[in-house]
């Protein structure tokens, strides 16, 4: 045999083996890539902006009108609008109701300094509610902004506080709107609090939103989207802002406590678009109980992940999966105020994690609700809230459950 044959043989052999070993190399390195990416986020490190001890118990209170036709928010907004003595600071994405306006006049009159922040989504309503003159008084005494909307960049905080940094201060938060037909209608939450640890951290908050910084500006400070940890005696209270940075904001505290559930997952939430979060839901749910309440509403809308998740549940036999609307729920309502065009909104953003942590606060699940918008959430395995969250949950997944 020729020397050329020879080296022609061994350029043959060498592609023949060469091809496959460079596929597995490939496949190898593709693999790696792959677990390593998936490993990083699941062991991604939340590093606090502060952490905060405190020696006594937690002191607060949470309201929900699960229950029609009853004005139980709108009567502690106006409560506490009513005992201010110094100030009052409002960041509420959307407000029609002239009685808690109303209050914030008469506070008004009798010396409180008030500033309010609105959405501009709503700008035309707030002129409206909040006109110059009142009276023939005019307003200037109140400070109003109407933070402009960027790039779908929404302020869609619902705080208030009430006289920071006084002995009489206190937090109103909550996932109510100050509209009459949420307050009536909507079930919604508000967690009433006199915790000066938890009114600073909101308080910071409110003075960057007041001062236009807010959506993705922040991001370009010091800012931190996991304001704070504070640890209570019976348990711990996590305070997170929006907009957050990649791999490091809710979203990924989100992921997190759902990978790492043991026994069940309960959700409430209004709008829910996130691919992640569903494809985590569904891989919990071949272990373990996965209830998610969602509203009607939104159920079908563009990017909603519901009808994806319902599909992967018929496909892949995920019995411990159960997906419910709140229809039940409006049937209810029509008939007994027979109006067929009232639609209740659920306007929680609600998980439950084996029934000892809740996932709470302002933001939908959505691309917007992570990383554009201005929202506020609270994570806590604090028994008093977890229990009445918890109560909250079963009673709105009962009624549309079980409601003939």
């Amino acid at each position: 045999m020729s020397w050329v044959m020879k080296l022609e043989k061994s350029h043959k052999t060498f592609i023949f083996w060469a091809i496959p070993i460079l596929l597995l190399i490939t496949m190898g390195i593709f693999i790696y890539l792959f677990f390593t990416s998936f490993s990083k986020r699941r062991i991604v490190e939340f590093r606090p902006a502060k952490i905060i001890e405190i020696t006594e118990p937690f002191s607060g209170s949470l309201h929900f009108n699960d229950e029609f036709g009853q004005n139980i928010l709108s009567k502690i907004v106006i409560d506490s609008i009513n005992s201010a003595q110094k100030t009052i600071e409002v960041a509420i994405y959307s407000m029609n109701d002239e009685r808690i306006r109303d209050a914030i006049y008469k506070a008004s009159d009798r010396g409180v300094n008030i500033k309010l922040v609105f959405s501009d989504v709503h700008r035309d309503i707030n002129n409206r509610l909040f006109s110059e003159k009142r009276d023939n008084i005019t307003r200037k005494d109140i400070l109003s902004r109407n933070i402009n909307t960027q790039k779908s960049e929404y302020m869609h905080h619902k705080f208030i506080i009430i006289d920071r940094g006084e002995e009489t201060q206190k937090l109103l938060f909550s996932s109510y709107n100050f509209t009459y037909i949420q307050d009536k209608y909507d079930p919604s939450f508000i967690l009433e609090t006199d915790r000066p640890e938890i009114i600073e951290i909101y308080g910071e908050e409110f003075d960057r939103i007041f001062s236009g910084l807010r959506g993705r500006d922040k991001l370009s400070k010091e800012y931190n989207p996991f304001a704070a940890l504070i640890k209570y005696p019976e348990g711990f209270l996590e305070i997170w802002f929006t907009p957050q940075r990649i791999n490091t904001g809710i979203k990924d505290r989100m992921l997190n406590l759902i990978e790492n559930s043991k026994d069940n997952i309960k959700s409430m939430i209004w709008l829910m678009t996130d691919r992640d979060i569903a494809e985590d839901l569904l891989l919990a749910s071949k272990k373990i109980s996965v209830k998610i309440l969602t509203d009607d509403y939104n159920f079908s809308v563009d990017g909603s992940v519901f009808n994806f998740m319902i599909k992967k549940k018929k496909q892949n036999h995920l019995d411990n999966l159960e997906i419910l609307t709140d229809e039940n729920r409006n049937k209810e309502l029509k008939q007994i105020f027979n109006e067929q065009n009232l639609n209740s909104f659920l306007h929680h953003h609600l998980m439950i994690f084996d029934d000892k942590i809740a996932l709470f606060g302002t933001n939908n699940w959505s691309s917007g609700g992570f990383f554009r918008n201005d929202e506020s959430i609270m994570v806590s395995n604090i028994p008093s809230l977890v229990s009445d969250f918890n109560k909250s949950f079963e009673f709105n997944y009962n009624r549309n459950k079980y409601y003939q």
